[in-house]
C-alpha cells in the first residue's frame, strides 16, 4: 500500500511523517526525510537524513558550487545526496527485516527523472509499504508518473 503525505508549501508535510514514524519505527519502518537548515534563522537549504540512525548528507542550498550543481526552481542541489538516498533505499528494501518505506519528498524533479526518482520507484517496486511525501500541486503529476492507482492520501491541511 502507497500512502501519500500531501500539503502546500510549509504546511507540516515532513512534520507529519516525522509522527508517522515515531509512531512506526519499531515495526520495522526507515527511510529518509528532507529537513530545512537554518543560520541564525535565515533559511540556507535542506538536509536529507536517515530516520533509522540520523545520518545526513547536505541536500540542496540556495546559491550554485561545484558540489550544489543541480537547478530546481530557487535551489540547487547536491547529486550525490541523491546516489547516497538511493544507496540508503536499496539497503531498506534488501532488508527483510523493513516493512515500510518512508520518503520526503517526491516533486518536480523526480517528475523529471532525477532527484529521488530511482529511490522511489524501488521502493513502489519492493512490494514494501511506502509513505511518500507529495507536495500537493505535483500530486497528480506523481500519481500519473508513477501509476500510482491504489492509495491513501494524507492532507496536512485538513487536519489542521
Amino acid at each position: 500500500m502507497v500512502w501519500i503525505v500531501t500539503g502546500g508549501i510549509d504546511k507540516g508535510k515532513t512534520a507529519r511523517v516525522l509522527v508517522l514514524w515515531d509512531d512506526l519505527k519499531d515495526l520495522g519502518y526507515d527511510g529518509i526525510v528532507s529537513l530545512k537548515v537554518f543560520e541564525d534563522e535565515v533559511f540556507k537549504g535542506y538536509t536529507l537524513r536517515r530516520l533509522s540512525d540520523g545520518t545526513e548528507r547536505m541536500l540542496a542550498v540556495k546559491e550554485e558550487s561545484k558540489v550544489f550543481r543541480l537547478q530546481s526552481g530557487s535551489l540547487y542541489f547536491d547529486p550525490e545526496a541523491f546516489e547516497w538516498a538511493d544507496e540508503v533505499i536499496d539497503e531498506i528494501c534488501m532488508d527483510p527485516r523493513c516493512e515500510g518505506i518512508i520518503i520526503d519528498e517526491i516533486g518536480p524533479l523526480e517528475l523529471r527523472g532525477m532527484g529521488l526518482y530511482d529511490a522511489f520507484t524501488e521502493a513502489l517496486l519492493s512490494g514494501k509499504e511506502v509513505i511518500a511525501v507529495v507536495r500537493k500541486s505535483s500530486l497528480e503529476d506523481v500519481l500519473e508518473s508513477f501509476e500510482i492507482e491504489e492509495f491513501v492520501l494524507i492532507d496536512v491541511e485538513e487536519e489542521q
